[in-house]
């Protein structure tokens, strides 16, 4: 500004540019958190700011990021690789494939020394003095810019012929190594994968900026996570053609009304009853109790054993595309994000373009889905920056990667379930694998953070399932 308060060409085009930095910054929403402190929640930044977000329990919860992108998620129907319907409109149902679009969206995440931030948005944005925000990894598959892409609303189901399918009522598909996950992901279309490290970073993100906390099992809800699963809940009566197994009273009490069972000669056995509904849970005398559940009659003979298996996708469908937990006991109900349910919890999910080798992650940066391996250590894939943690433990420091741009994944570990990103983590050494999420009878240690960095490709169990991806 001059001696008669004029302001300088030089210095008008000064004032701009910080306005324009300011401006900028205020189209993300951010969170950040102390790294000095071990407590779960965080500090509010850029747009995010006096914004609040709460989960619904049965129904959606309440979020100051609504209609906010890229927090504008939306359910959908979708049928060769095109959509077909949105929530909310004629034709849309649940009985269709369902996914949730997601559209493009800008980040940066960053370690200051003091705080691990995050921020989001639709737009380039830059927080000076780091570098401009880039458009996030997964929404850059096949080496090109993608608009949208779209998770699965549930677990994969298998249509019994060939493919996965995302459809409500079906019960998630099970006992499947990565490949074969893989391979009934792929005959969907050449737009289809099982899901990617790259979604979950992205939704991890989203999370973490909307609810302002590491710990989802409280903001969110805990997952079908505390589901019992014993050598010990044996029948103690026999009885034949029936529709029930009797157990001790204090088993029967860990059990609810609407959650599937299986029924065997140990836990994990279902070759008695696989994957009925619980229908009801009634007193049989003073000692014992009664779980009734849908199907054929079955025998049961003393000793068989009654567990908890997958159930069933469709939990939250209540919920709508809303965020939140079904109603009934925290721990024994799904969640739900935006509209993509069971993040956490149930079953472990699959999770593709992620092999460790040693503690050693490898990725395809670019996203090419066809060349999407289990055994590609170097070749299309990159190593990342550092290396996993070789212990087991909570997971404290996320890997901010520069040569994937990921961050989900953990630096350091040795926090517990209610501090820092509150998840667990498990590793071996040899060539691994990557599973998300946890399973039903986890607890504490399940969450999106949770990465079970452990078994080979090829390992299957019935509590393994998987989530698709289109592009």
């Amino acid at each position: 500004m001059d001696r008669e308060g004029r302001i300088g060409v030089g210095s008008l085009a000064e004032v701009n540019s910080q306005l324009a930095q300011i401006q900028n910054q205020y189209t993300a929403y951010g969170v950040r958190f102390t790294n000095a402190s071990s407590a779960p929640a965080g500090t509010r930044i850029l747009g995010a700011i006096n914004k609040t977000a709460v989960a619904g329990v049965g129904v959606a919860g309440m979020s100051d990021f609504d209609g906010i992108a890229p927090f504008t998620l939306k359910l959908c129907n979708r049928s060769g690789g095109a959509v077909t319907a949105y929530y909310g409109e004629p034709g849309f149902s649940r009985s269709n494939d369902t996914f949730v679009e997601c559209p493009k969206g800008y980040y940066k995440v960053w370690n200051d020394g003091t705080y691990t931030n995050y921020a989001v948005s639709d737009r380039p944005f830059a927080i000076p003095p780091l570098t401009n925000a880039e458009i996030h990894p997964v929404f850059k598959h096949n080496s090109s810019e993608q608009d949208y892409v779209y998770p699965g609303a549930y677990m994969s189901s298998y249509d019994g012929a060939s493919k996965h399918e995302s459809k409500t009522g079906a019960l998630p598909d099970n006992v499947i190594s990565r490949t074969t996950a893989r391979t009934r992901s792929k005959v969907r279309g050449s737009y289809a994968i099982l899901q990617d490290v790259q979604i979950r970073d992205w939704l991890n993100i989203l999370m973490a900026v909307e609810f302002a906390t590491r710990d989802m099992q409280t903001a969110i809800g805990r997952g079908y996570c505390d589901m019992p699963y014993s050598s010990t809940h044996d029948a103690v009566v026999a009885e034949s053609a029936v529709n029930r197994i009797i157990i001790a009273n204090a088993f029967a009490d860990l059990y609810v009304v609407g959650q599937e069972i299986s029924i065997g000669t140990s836990e994990g056995n279902n070759s008695i009853a696989a994957d009925r509904t619980v229908t009801s849970i009634d007193v049989y005398d003073g000692s014992n109790k009664v779980i009734s559940f849908d199907g054929a009659a079955v025998n049961i003979a003393i000793g068989n054993n009654v567990w908890s298996s997958r159930q069933k996708n469709g939990k939250c469908d209540s919920i709508g595309q809303g965020t939140g937990r079904a109603a009934g006991t925290n721990g024994k109900t799904s969640v739900i994000y935006r509209g993509i349910e069971n993040l956490w919890g149930n079953i472990w999910e699959w999770v593709d373009n992620l092999n460790i080798r040693n503690n050693q992650g490898y990725t395809d940066i670019e996203g090419r889905i066809a060349s999407y391996s289990d055994t590609d250590f170097g070749t299309v894939y990159s190593a990342m920056s550092a290396t996993f943690p070789a212990t087991n433990n909570y997971m404290v420091t996320p890997l901010i990667d520069p040569v994937s741009g990921l961050s989900c994944l953990p630096a350091t570990v040795g926090g517990g379930s209610s501090s820092y990103y509150c998840d667990y983590y498990y590793q071996n050494t040899g060539d691994r694998a990557a599973r998300v999420g946890g399973y039903l009878s986890n607890g504490s240690v399940d969450g999106p953070w949770y990465w079970y960095l452990y078994a080979a490709a090829s390992g299957t169990d019935w509590d393994i399932g998987a989530r698709l991806l289109e592009i």
